[in-house]
């Protein structure tokens, strides 16, 4: 068996078992990932309406200890009065 007839040998294994590798990453996603896509979604969905809600919570504390804060500079508090006007 010469050296060209091992380097393909080779090449075809490790083809071969990339090639399996994939197979069973697409049949593990469509068999336990893809059924909680939704699940997955709303938790994330949740989350990010926790945070926002946070983030405005602690926003209103600080407003209202310093309520010139809301006009600062850079803050974005303040486009929210003008946008209103």
């Amino acid at each position: 068996m010469n050296t060209k007839e091992k380097v393909r040998r080779v090449y075809d294994n490790v083809e071969a078992a990339l090639w399996a590798t994939l197979l069973a990453f697409v049949v593990y996603f469509i068999v336990f990932t893809l059924p909680n896509m939704r699940k997955i979604s709303e938790q994330n969905e949740i989350a990010q309406v926790q945070e926002m809600a946070a983030e405005k919570a602690s926003s209103t504390v600080a407003t209202k200890r310093n309520p010139e804060a809301q006009y600062a500079m850079g803050t974005g508090a303040g486009d929210f009065v003008i946008a209103s006007l």
